[in-house]
């Protein structure tokens, strides 16, 4: 298996931290929803093996890998642009990194104070920890 995540995590962590102040961001582990505001959560929801590369030996190459990143905000006023603004920075970052965005909607929160959207990332990375477009 190859695994990027911690340093993906890094990467957003440390970008969002230089532009955000007393934002939170979770992604050692689940959070179902965030105890602080406003927040994003990052989770690594797929690695399958990209077998068009793997060696007769079954060594793995390359591996399709998503992830899934959910940006919450409880602004009384001015939430939706909260939550724009910090998934633009995250979007960038995705990009340079070479992930490709699969998704991106509003998911409704149901109890009309916070707004929540979240965005799905796919990328083919290399054993060598390089992002490709497949």
């Amino acid at each position: 298996m190859i695994d990027v995540e911690l340093t993906i995590l890094n990467i957003l962590k440390t970008k969002l931290a230089s532009e955000f102040s007393g934002l939170s961001v979770y992604g050692e582990e689940y959070v179902e929803l965030p105890a602080s505001f406003p927040s994003v959560t990052f989770e690594e929801t797929g690695n399958s093996t990209y077998s068009q590369t793997k060696t007769s030996g079954g060594k793995v190459n390359h591996s399709i890998i998503t992830y899934d990143i959910d940006i919450y905000s409880n602004l009384r006023v001015g939430r939706k642009n909260q939550v724009k603004e910090i998934f633009e920075v995250i979007d960038n970052e995705m990009e340079l990194l070479g992930f490709e965005k699969t998704f991106y909607e509003r998911l409704p929160m149901g109890d009309n104070l916070s707004y929540r959207r979240k965005a799905k990332y796919t990328g083919l990375v290399s054993k060598d920890h390089i992002v490709y477009s497949f």
